[in-house]
């Protein structure tokens, strides 16, 4: 009779090691599928930096041009204009001002957008590092479990 048992106890082992290797399969394929999603949001993330340093030029070549062309314009007005004329010339270059700071304004709130988008996907991606490791560490001791009952 002892030996029926020994051979149960044997074959409830192998169940269990066997239960354990699919567990542990099951994680595997869950760690390849956070890998996967991580890379994907960590391209995104990489594709938002671009985005923003274009954005972040895009601002600077605007204030840059913006004070350009307004000194040259300014220069150009040094006397030659003067009454109505003068005061619709001042008001034409303020309006130019003002439509250059208008699109600037447009791509700062462009670059708050991406920045958020940039904070949300950074988020993620910690959170899926995280499975990842739990999803590791849990394999590790499956696998030390498996290794007792062999």
């Amino acid at each position: 009779m002892k030996k029926l048992s020994d051979e149960q106890a044997k074959a409830e082992k192998i169940a269990k090691a066997n239960s354990k290797r699919s567990e542990v399969n099951s994680k595997r394929s869950q760690i390849s599928e956070n890998k996967s999603k991580k890379n994907t949001v960590d391209r995104k993330i990489e594709r938002l930096k671009a985005a923003k340093k274009e954005v972040e030029n895009a601002i600077t070549a605007m204030k840059t041009q913006k004070r350009i062309l307004l000194s040259n314009l300014q220069k150009f007005d040094s006397g030659k204009f003067s009454g109505e004329r003068k005061d619709k010339y001042i008001e034409a270059l303020d309006e130019a001002g003002n439509a250059i700071d208008k699109m600037i304004a447009k791509h700062e709130a462009n670059k708050l957008v991406i920045d958020a988008k940039i904070t949300e996907l950074g988020g993620l991606s910690h959170s899926l590092d995280s499975i990842i490791s739990i999803l590791s560490d849990s394999i590790n001791f499956l696998l030390s479990e498996i290794a007792t009952l062999i």
